[in-house]
């Protein structure tokens, strides 16, 4: 080949020219949207990349309205020109009014000092210092300045028409600069440093202040504030609201708001007649005697106050909202006669009885969570108006808690209405119950509940794998006839995480445990090591999602004599004692001592079981579901098969939430929207087939982790699914797996390309990942989260609830994440330290605030989930910006996220080629290469060892779409090599999601390679389907399969994808050498 020209010279621009870069399309469409503005409406130049604004809008003399930010209700989050500067283009702007530049870079507000029609201005969030620019901006109304550097409102003197001033979150301290503002009508404060609030007496038009978080201790100065109707105090010093006495007589003052201050006395506010509003939450407030003449408050929260008495709020009748969440209350006989009452929260509080609510109504929320109700008046929930209750970790009187919320945020209404309508066909006790065995694995629970079951002790038994499910019956004490459904939980460190999803019901909870196991950290079992857990681990395991009413068995096993027992540490008997029912039994399986203690305490915690009603339908519905389980077949149902069973049965009122009742029970397992809306009857089978993925002296296990927690349903079932399951089945665990938050979909499939999906287990992730991009160093925000104890199942559900929205745009290990998100601009990271029980949130540039509060609600959201609270939580994010242009849409999907992998920094470009071939003909790629880099400064990588098999490639995939380039030379050894063939099928993918920004990036040189006719692309295809058939041949003969798994998956894919491969070349623009690119990519030479 003749070696290439190389004319040293600067990099320059080449034929091979990227398209246009983000901010030359952003500006493209900046000036598209100018020339299409109509007189009529506002400008829109909110475009992500925007860096400038383009001259031509000082043809816009009419404009009266520009927004560089706005919200987009479609992707639940802002969109802003960020990265605009500069104003200027603005200058000429003449009857601007309304001027929206959140967000964005700006710092310099000279432009602006000629539109004097300006009346809003919104600043939040930009780098604005200084404000001298608006000092002559007089028909200035509304000013945001939220979380700038501003700290001199000196230039603000003069703006007497000011009448919005927001300053949250500024280190702003005088406010003298204000005295003058007459007109000024809402301050915000918030979060500023503010102390002095003298300057402010003179406002005689105040009708709002927020001085939430400040370092305010005295609000003398706003006793001559007439016009003051709401005023915000949470959060800070203040003690003494006596000054409030100087408004009785103004009687303006509607909202009040005193969470988390020192006030303890509210004799002053007695006199506050058109008090609408009031919170005292978390303060240290008994007495509520001086509200007793409030006759138009409408609500008021005392949640987490030490209030008892609620007879000074009998006569309030206007009252609409009361939250006594976690008070003393017990009595809510004052309530009885407040006809307008429409939302009560009573979560955790000591009341039982709701009868006095009998007669409200308007009531249309009820939240007992936590309570231990035990009268309901009939008819309540039938109220036309009642149409939300919440009711977790409680009981409601004789309603099966399965029908009851299964979360802080679970309405069960629904469920509580349709179960009442059951039983008006007849009721019965539910006398059925669990029992729940846990504990390390080797410590005897299968033995335990082998004498449960009445069989004999067996010597050497089995470990168990995942969960065994078998029943007993028992006669209680009036002669009725129960059963108990054992469920016995293997002990395995990998299953617990797993646990969980089976844990939160109605049942006993016996713990099992040895002196032996709490003394070792490690068993060793066949050949295998297992990491051991202490007693107050399975204790905090069971308080966390059993919670602390159910009755607990802590049994120590293999306790042959009595010489063998031993009592429980201080930690563990500390952590037992918070449960309101257990006991401490020691047993041995072997010799049968105290056994009838066994059977006795089993009976004891039976007693303490609430055993609720069920309508007679039900009952029926519930043994035929459990007669075709204990018959084993058919192990699933279709919704249609169980809506016949119920209609079969007498009829129920809603067949679909009876059947998530069920679920909620433990009887079946159904989730909505999965595996066709079938019914699995046995969770056993499917229990043992998940559970073996997990099986750490297992191919599968040893081949997944290889492959960094990455799987496929092919690779599952061709290592262990294809012996025992159909390919249904297989589906089905895959979705139970999914629903269950085992695994997600890390890249989805492509029915019509041949393309499985892939999936991610997160405890099959590796433990760190060596070249985490970020460790949380330098994090604008961050928060703690304490947990007196965390599970992995935690971080497991979180890991699964962001890998379903970003996919293969976020890196992931087993303990925590990092992500980018294209919505906010900012980088997140999460860490959970199980230990020392805190789970971590780091987030840094950009919007970084918002980017943290939208994984806090993630985490809250999987928190309530699995019935998990923090003991203790530090850090906060700031809060959003005041947000104008924002509807407020109670809809909008909390935890939402845009994650998307950064750009790089440097433009590369990348080479797709055969090393034989290379070898073979002179190395012209690395003599192109280096012409490349010599004539334009741009590196190409070319390495396939550099790149790995496909690993790094599919990140710098992701990327192409900012301009790089790719080029591929076609060769036979090419398309007879597993790399180069998995690197094109990696192009070809992205290709299609992304064809417009691929079409001029990917250049093909077809050197001696025939792909025009069928029996050509027949020729590879028959190739890679012989080397499919040899890899699986050698999975049969290797007796290490791990990496034959690697070739596996590379080469089904290739073998499902190779004839639109070979056409996706064949149709790009193709030259016959790399010579012949060269000099027609280069012509200059």
């Amino acid at each position: 080949m003749t070696p290439f020209f190389i004319k040293r010279e600067p990099p320059l621009k080449t034929g091979i020219e990227p398209h246009q870069s983000d901010a030359e399309q952003a500006f493209r469409e900046a000036e598209i949207r100018i020339a299409a503005w109509r007189p009529d409406g506002a400008l829109d130049l909110a475009i992500d990349g925007l860096e400038r604004i383009p001259d031509s809008i000082r043809e816009l003399a009419e404009l009266t309205a520009l927004r560089l930010t706005c919200w987009d209700r479609a992707r639940g989050s802002f969109i802003s020109a960020r990265l605009v500067t500069d104003l200027t283009p603005l200058t000429g702007l003449e009857n601007l009014q309304g001027l929206f530049l959140s967000y964005t870079a700006v710092t310099d507000l000279t432009p602006l000092t000629g539109i004097k029609s300006l009346q809003s201005l919104i600043l939040s969030e930009t780098q604005v210092t200084d404000l001298t620019p608006l000092a002559g901006l007089k028909n200035l109304q509304s000013i945001n300045l939220s979380a700038t550097q501003i700290t001199d409102l000196a230039p603000l003197a003069g703006l007497e028409n000011l009448q919005n001033l927001t300053l949250s979150y500024t280190t702003v301290t005088d406010l003298a600069p204000l005295a003058g503002l007459e007109n000024l009508q809402h301050l915000i404060l918030l979060g500023t440093r503010v102390i002095d609030l003298t300057p402010l007496a003179g406002l005689k038009s105040l009708q709002s202040l927020d001085l939430s978080g400040t370092r305010v201790t005295n609000i003398a100065p706003l006793v001559g504030l007439k016009s003051l109707q709401s005023l915000d105090l949470r959060r800070t010093r203040v003690t003494d609201i006596a000054p409030l006495v100087g408004l009785k007589s103004l009687k303006s003052l509607q909202s009040l708001n005193l969470s988390r201050t020192p006030v303890t006395d509210l004799a002053p506010l007695a006199g506050l007649e058109n008090l609408q509003n009031l919170t005292l939450s978390y303060t240290t407030v008994t007495d509520l005697a001086p509200l007793a003449g409030l006759e138009n408050l409408q609500n008021i929260d005392l949640g987490g106050t030490e209030v008892i008495d609620l007879a000074p709020l009998a006569g309030l009748e206007n009252l609409q909202n009361i939250d006594l969440g976690g008070t003393e209350v017990i009595d809510l006989a004052p309530l009885a006669g407040l006809e307008n009452l429409q939302n009560l929260t009573l979560s955790y509080t000591t009341v039982t009885d709701l009868a006095p609510l009998a007669g409200l109504e308007n009531l249309q929320s009820i939240d007992c969570s936590g309570c231990r109700i035990t009268s309901v008046p009939d008819g309540l929930f039938d109220s036309p108006a009642l149409r939300w209750v919440i009711c977790s970790e409680g009981a409601l009187a004789d309603i099966p808690a399965e029908a009851l919320s299964q979360g802080g945020a679970d309405n069960c209404l629904p469920h509580i209405r349709a179960h009442l309508r059951d039983l008006e066909q007849g009721a019965e006790r539910m006398r059925d119950a669990k029992m729940l065995v846990l504990g390390n694995g080797r410590v005897g629970k299968t033995q335990v509940c082998r004498q449960l079951l009445g069989a004999p002790f067996e010597e050497n038994a089995d470990s168990t794998h995942a969960i065994a499910v078998r029943s007993f019956k028992r006669i209680a004490p009036d002669g009725d006839t129960f059963r108990i459904q054992l469920w016995d939980f293997g002990g395995q460190d990998i299953y617990h995480g797993t646990h969980t999803l089976f844990m939160r019901s109605r049942g006993i909870y016996l713990i099992a445990w040895t002196p032996e196991q709490e003394d070792n950290d490690t068993h060793t079992w066949n050949g295998q090591t297992f990491r051991n857990h202490t007693l107050p681990y399975w204790l905090a395991q069971v308080a966390a999602f059993g919670g602390h009413q159910r009755p607990l068995m802590v049994v120590q096993t293999q306790a042959d004599t009595a010489h063998d027992r031993r009592p429980l540490s201080p930690a563990a008997r500390e952590k037992a004692e918070a449960f309101e029912t257990w006991f401490e039994l020691d047993y041995s399986a072997k010799t049968g001592r105290r056994q009838a203690s066994l059977m006795d305490t089993v009976a004891d915690c039976y007693a303490v079981i609430e055993q609720p009603l069920i309508g007679v339908v039900r009952a029926r519905v519930k043994r035929a579901l459990e007669d075709l389980i204990t018959a084993g077949a058919p192990r699933t149902l279709t919704l249609a098969a169980f809506r016949d069973l119920c209609t079969k049965a007498g009829g129920v009122a809603d067949p679909a939430l009876f059947l998530e009742t069920l679920h909620n029970a433990g009887t079946l397992f159904h989730r909505a929207g999965f595996f066709d809306d079938d019914i699995i009857l046995d969770q056993e089978w499917a229990i043992r087939a998940i559970y073996s993925v997990f099986e750490r002296n297992s191919s599968t296990y040893a081949i997944i982790g290889s492959l960094g927690g990455r799987f496929t349903r092919s690779l599952l079932g061709r290592t262990l699914w294809d012996k025992d399951y159909t390919r249904a089945e297989q589906d089905l665990f895959l979705s139970m797996m999914r629903s269950c938050g085992i695994c997600f979909e890390n890249r989805p499939g492509d029915a019509d390309a041949g393309l499985e999906a892939d999936y991610i287990a997160p405890d099959l992730l590796p433990d760190r990942l060596s070249d985490c991009r970020w460790k949380g160093d330098g994090a604008e925000q961050r928060q703690d989260r304490h947990y007196s104890h965390l599970p992995s199942a935690l971080i497991r559900g979180v890991l699964c609830a962001i890998g379903q929205q970003a996919g293969s745009q976020a890196d992931y290990w087993r303990h925590g994440l990092w992500l980018t998100d294209n919505q906010t601009k900012s980088e997140g990271l999460i860490t959970s330290d199980e230990p020392n029980g805190v789970l971590t949130l780091f987030t840094r540039r950009g919007n970084a605030g918002d980017l943290l509060k939208t994984l806090i609600e993630i985490v809250a959201r999987e928190e309530d989930r699995l019935g998990l609270k923090p003991t203790r939580v530090t850090g906060a994010p700031t809060p959003r910006a005041h947000r104008p242009d924002r509807p407020d849409d109670p809809a909008d999907p909390a935890g939402k996220l845009d994650p998307k992998r950064p750009p790089r920094q440097e433009t590369e470009w990348f080479f797709s080629y055969a090393r034989d071939s290379e070898k073979a003909n002179g190395a012209p790629v690395a003599r192109f290469c280096e012409a490349v880099r010599q004539k334009t400064g741009i590196t190409v990588r070319r390495d396939v060892e550099e790149l790995g098999y496909g690993d790094e490639i599919k990140a710098f995939m992701s990327q192409l779409a900012k301009g790089d380039r790719i080029f591929i030379w076609i060769t036979d050894a090419y398309l007879t090599s597993p790399s180069c063939m998995f690197e094109i099928h990696e192009i070809w993918r992205e290709c299609k999601k992304n064809q417009d920004a691929f079409e001029k990036r990917v250049t093909v040189v077809l050197d001696g390679v025939f792909i025009r006719h069928e029996t050509d692309l027949k020729r590879y295809r028959d190739f890679w389907r012989g080397e499919l058939d040899a890899v699986e041949d050698r999975f049969k003969a290797s007796e290490n399969p791990v990496e034959v798994a690697k070739d596996f998956t590379h080469i089904k894919k290739i073998v499902a994808t190779t004839d639109e491969i070979l056409i996706f070349v064949r149709d790009k623009i193709r030259y016959a050498s790399i010579e012949d690119m060269w000099n027609r990519e280069f012509p200059d030479g």
